[in-house]
């Protein structure tokens, strides 16, 4: 199994934009093997490279007057050759190893990415797209394995490559001949560096369009129902062909500079032959070099366009796998959220009381709570109502701590002590508390796991559990005339689930759970008459033993709870049972007629 406890977020380079920076805090756990692998590579080109020296003084030897008096040397000349072809073998087959490091890394970057996606601020996740988020980790992930490769294959090599070729070249033959390969290959690096500057801009600006505008776009013509029932299909044609219209010219410009600095580069390549060619068959024709020596300076002379031709197409290919990995750079840049305050204490299951005192919260400098102040007992089923408006699931994400407040003062009370909710590990405090969202989100998966997700329970405790869930939920009913029952797969193979069947597998999973304090945040609002029933039968079960906490839409869901409050700013303006409430023509009493009515 994956490990990624090597990378401590605190080590984090937030405040740096370097490329070189992020990839060494992913690289840096693993800098042995990283190290191993470089001077693999290393030792696998100069091998390469030094065979035309051997077979050069092999046949410097063959021609010399030594030949005739100690022929044998020329076994060990060939006994040399074959000891480095044997190690070069041996050097070529640890590159394997190189290619798992690279693929473990970006398994390795993915996982950590994903998990501080997770762990990022709510209040971060509420403005973003969550395609876009994910679509981000991938692409980056790609683009990482891609730098990865650029060093080992690429840049690590063709360094080493031309470095070796140098040195050759330095021992072989005049030194002019040196200083030439030296300046062509350093003048044309720049060139091709000052070529690259407009390209990376213009890549920069592709890949920030296909983000923001292209890749949005098409989540919104995912939605399929949408687009259907309003008969959207012409605007989604008009606006698809507009946008990608503008993206094409955006790419047209952007492979017309790539091509231009091509044209312009392979020119002042090809140059370089008419340059050195000429040179090195004077110094043949002049004996000041041996035709092994000529034929290694052509060699070389192709070795180095070769190499300088991949330095080029390094530089676009960094340019590309640069841009999507600063993106995800971007998302890590954003700081975990910590809200839990020392002294940390254990949460404890035996409190009497939850004590909302004076709490607040405000979103984009808006007041959406201001001294809220109630309480609650345990075992106690207790509604909320009050009017339309951002405050009560503002709440919700208050109690479980997935925003942090303005000011506050929540209490887990008993007769021992109070437990300021601050001190309470978010972790602990949520293996505590479960909640039933209007909008029910299910994963790709069978039934079983959405309802047993991947808690540790044995063979025998999941049968048994899960019989008794689904059917506390009332989803056996529907669940047992699925194909595969309980291992049936949502969303694939044409099984779907209508909503009240979705809110119930929901259900049952926060029975699964077996926590003590149960929240329901509107989660029967949008359901008919009859499905409303079998889920208030539902809640009647799962009541039993709980402290409930409802935030009520339709009245008649809350018929059966100990205590309604009814707000008004923040304010309690009503308290009672269903019963009481009704009698009184106030608040309450308005919103049930108004009901009836509908």
């Amino acid at each position: 199994m994956l490990n990624i406890k090597q990378y401590k977020i605190k080590e984090l380079p937030y405040s740096s934009n370097s490329l070189l920076k992020w990839i060494w805090y992913f690289v840096k756990p693993f800098k042995k093997r990283f190290f191993i692998l470089s001077i693999n590579r290393i030792v696998w080109s100069a091998l390469f490279l030094s065979a035309p020296v051997i077979v050069s003084l092999l046949i410097d030897f063959v021609n010399s007057a030594d030949f005739e008096l100690n022929s044998n040397k020329g076994y060990y000349y060939l006994f040399y050759i074959f000891i480095l072809f044997s190690i070069w073998n041996l050097s070529a087959y640890f590159r394997k190893y190189e290619t798992f490091f690279r693929d473990e890394l970006k398994r390795k970057l993915t996982i950590f990415s994903t998990i501080h996606n997770l762990n990022l601020p709510l209040s971060w996740h509420e403005n973003q797209w969550t395609w876009n988020k994910m679509q981000r980790i991938i692409k980056a992930r790609d683009s990482f394995y891609g730098l990865l490769s650029l060093f080992f294959w690429n840049i690590l090599q063709q360094t080493w490559k031309l470095l070796m070729v140098f040195i050759s070249l330095a021992i072989f033959a005049p030194f002019y001949i040196s200083l030439i390969f030296i300046l062509y290959s350093l003048l044309f690096l720049v060139i091709a560096y000052f070529k690259s500057t407009k390209i990376w801009k213009l890549t920069e600006i592709v890949n920030i369009y296909y983000e923001k505008v292209i890749w949005k776009w098409y989540e919104f013509a995912s939605s399929i129902f949408s687009v259907k029932f309003f008969n959207l299909n012409n605007f989604i044609e008009n606006r698809s062909k507009l946008v990608e219209h503008e993206q094409m010219w955006r790419v047209f410009n952007l492979i017309d500079v790539i091509f231009n600095k091509w044209v312009y580069l392979n020119f002042y390549g090809t140059f370089g032959y008419i340059i050195i060619g000429p040179i090195a068959l004077y110094l043949l024709i002049d004996w000041s070099i041996t035709l092994w020596v000529f034929t290694m300076i052509l060699w070389y002379i192709w070795t180095t366009w070769d190499s300088i031709e991949v330095v080029w197409d390094i530089q676009d290919d960094y340019i590309e796998h640069k841009s999507w990995f600063m993106m995800l750079i971007n998302l890590l840049k954003v700081k975990w959220e910590n809200l839990d305050i020392d002294p940390i204490k254990k949460f404890s299951k035996s409190w009497d009381y939850i004590d909302i005192n004076n709490l607040s919260f405000s979103y984009n400098n808006k007041l959406v709570i201001k001294n809220f102040n109630f309480n609650i007992k345990n075992w106690e089923k207790i509604a909320l109502v009050g009017k339309s408006g951002s405050w009560k699931s503002t709440f919700i994400k208050l109690l479980m701590k997935q925003v942090a407040p303005t000011g506050w003062n929540i209490l887990f009370s008993n007769k021992k002590n109070n437990i300021n909710i601050n001190n309470i590990k978010r972790n602990e405090l949520l293996k505590n508390i479960s909640v039933v969202l209007q909008d029910t989100e299910l994963f790709n998966t069978s039934i079983e796991e959405n309802i047993l997700l991947d808690f540790n329970w044995t063979k025998k405790e999941k049968k048994k559990l899960l019989d008794f869930v689904l059917k506390m939920s009332h989803s056996d009913i529907f669940v047992n005339e699925l194909p595969n029952k309980e291992k049936t797969v949502i969303w694939e193979r044409g099984v779907k689930l209508s909503w009240w069947e979705k809110q119930r597998i929901w259900i049952a999973r926060v029975l699964a759970r077996q926590t003590g304090i149960i929240v329901f945040d509107e989660a029967t609002s949008s359901l008919d008459s009859k499905s409303e029933r079998e889920i208030q039968k539902a809640m009647k079960e799962i009541f039993k033993w709980k402290t409930a906490i409802i935030i009520a839409h339709r009245l008649s869901t809350i018929k059966e709870v100990d205590r309604i409050l009814v707000f008004k700013k923040w304010k309690i303006i009503e308290s009672g049972s269903f019963d009481e409430l009704i009698k009184v023509d106030w608040e309450f009493g308005k919103l049930w007629k108004l009901q009836k009515l509908d």
